[in-house]
């Protein structure tokens, strides 16, 4: 981890070591109380230029190949790149991990750029090679999936941008690094999910899958069973009309009707398949428990801002829904409205301690009456 020092200078056995120091607070102090007047309006209208270097250029991240765009070049880019690229498309059907990849290799690239610029003064190009190193390490922490270097890693930039200041754009880069930071961490702990959690959650989408079969045979069988019942109809009418063609229609019809059982006993067996196949997906008590106590933890965290929230009762809540016989579905939906409205289970909570102070009161006094009494 990093000391909070003014120099500085990181513990032993860091693996940000090779990182070096943040420029000091006192050494650029002088050089940003002299901007003119001049300056400071040209940075209030969203142009920012500097007394020594000029115009300071911007990079904006292109929308179709995710490129770092000079401010300058944003206009001949925008001329041959109007579609999304080939290689972005993969990368929005990969895993989070590789997303993030993508992104930091791309600020690489930008960087390098900028560090063979002639425009940037030797502290700014250290500056420049600083940041560099700070990706490289955000990529080692995303292979090795490691939380504990990309908070070192975050805390390092937090420090750089608290006590140096540089020129506005390399101020904006540095940001955008922090936020990929934090980005990534939040990455790193959702992959950390319990696999037992995630496994419940599959095989609950599999049994909903299951029961979507067994409804749509059911409705066929249905318009099979009212098919035969307009096809004996139609043969009764064709036999009063007509006595020479009713035995034979009465034959077609005999072998069709067969026809249609046969199918018919199929599908029986198909449904029966399917409710031995739903009786595998039996969940004992404990587990069911465990992932309904962990998708109350997870949504109580998303409604953590209410104070009342964290006064409910989980037990009470599973009690509930076993009571209800409430499919483990409908779980998620039924947590989130209590979450909503925390309030009448604390109200509950408060009547429930009131009585029973009440009834240890009344036995107090029975008791001391009763002493009272013997004496």
């Amino acid at each position: 981890m990093f000391k909070r020092s003014n120099s500085f200078t990181p513990s032993r056995g860091n693996m940000l070591n090779t990182l070096p120091k943040p420029p000091n607070r006192t050494r650029h102090r002088s050089k940003i109380s002299n901007f003119s007047k001049e300056s400071q309006l040209n940075i209030e209208q969203g142009k920012i230029i500097s007394k020594e270097q000029g115009e300071i250029e911007f990079g904006i991240t292109c929308i179709n190949c995710q490129e770092i765009v000079p401010e300058n070049l944003i206009e001949s880019h925008s001329k041959y790149c109007t579609t999304i690229s080939e290689e972005v498309f993969k990368v929005d059907g990969s895993t989070e991990i590789e997303q993030f990849e993508f992104r930091i290799k791309k600020m690489i690239n930008f960087l390098k750029d900028k560090e063979l610029q002639s425009n940037y003064r030797p502290t700014e190009k250290n500056i420049i090679s600083v940041l560099q190193k700070v990706c490289k390490n955000l990529l080692s922490s995303n292979k090795t999936a490691s939380k504990e270097l990309n908070i070192e890693v975050r805390k390092y930039i937090e420090a750089m941008l608290e006590k140096f200041k540089a020129s506005l754009s390399l101020r904006i880069y540095a940001e955008r690094l922090l936020l990929l930071c934090k980005e990534q961490l939040a990455v790193l702990y959702r992959i950390d999910q319990k696999p037992s959690e995630i496994k419940m959650k599959e095989e609950i989408e599999n049994r909903e899958g299951v029961y979507t079969k067994k409804t749509d045979i059911k409705e066929k069988l249905i318009i099979r069973t009212n098919t035969n019942k307009i096809v004996s109809d139609s043969e009764k009418i064709a036999n009063v009309n007509s006595d020479i063609s009713s035995s034979q229609t009465f034959n077609s019809g005999f072998s069709s009707i067969s026809d249609i059982k046969e199918s018919d006993l199929c599908m029986i067996e198909n449904l029966n398949d399917l409710e031995s196949n739903l009786s595998s997906f039996n969940y004992s008590q404990e587990e069911l428990q465990k992932y309904f106590y962990s998708k109350c933890l997870e949504l109580k965290l998303k409604y953590s801002s209410k104070k009342m929230v964290k006064l409910i009762p989980v037990a009470k809540l599973y009690s509930k829904v076993i009571e209800n016989n409430m499919p483990a579905q409908e779980w998620a939906e039924f947590i989130e409205e209590e979450l909503k409205n925390p309030e009448k289970w604390v109200v509950k909570e408060k009547k429930r301690c009131q009585k029973s102070k009440l009834r240890n009161d009344q036995k107090s006094q029975q008791f001391e009456s009763i002493i009272e009494e013997d004496l």
